[in-house]
């Protein structure tokens, strides 16, 4: 039973120093947003639609990082979405995307062969249909090494529940 307490207890450290990067991140992200659009001197409907989108997307970071909190099975499902929404950056064509609640350390691609590394504190550029021809793929390796160690824990942590309940049910049965 001591065995089962002691790896639930690291699992839920684990889940509230995820939580909170979650929660930071999504603050840091409306701010930033915030900031931005104190800034934006023409507005359209479009823009307005785009800039709710960003912060729905930083919300979502802070809810997931609440719902870790309160509920560590739900939360890591929602969590694991949204760092999978923020591992992957892209542009071509006119088109781009990158979304980063949190921090970034991502490697991009740019052809036909340059490559970059670099290091972003809660961010996005999401981007439609312009002139720019510039084209990239980056990978936020901090999200992919979170959605990949989110899908480990939360393996971990459903068999330390279950290894908790045999040994309660051990105990009783002892008494």
């Amino acid at each position: 039973m001591q065995k089962e307490q002691k790896q639930l207890s690291r699992l839920n450290r684990i889940f509230k120093a995820l939580a909170w990067y979650q929660v930071i991140g999504g603050i840091t992200g409306l701010v930033v947003l915030a900031w931005v659009c104190n800034f934006t001197m023409i507005w359209n409907a479009s823009l307005a639609v785009l800039m709710l989108f960003i912060a729905l997307l930083y919300a979502f970071s802070i809810y997931c990082g609440t719902k870790l909190l309160k509920n560590p099975v739900k939360g890591l499902s929602f969590s694991f979405v949204n760092q999978l929404v923020q591992t992957v950056h892209f542009g071509l064509m006119g088109y781009m995307f990158k979304f980063i609640s949190g921090v970034s350390i991502a490697v991009k691609w740019e052809p036909p062969m340059n490559f970059h590394i670099g290091l972003e504190p809660s961010s996005f550029m999401i981007q439609f249909a312009t002139n720019e021809l510039h084209a990239f793929v980056g990978i936020n390796l901090v999200a992919a090494f979170l959605s990949y160690y989110i899908i480990h824990i939360k393996d971990a942590y459903t068999e330390a529940l279950l290894a908790k309940e045999i040994a309660e049910i051990a105990d009783i049965s002892y008494n």
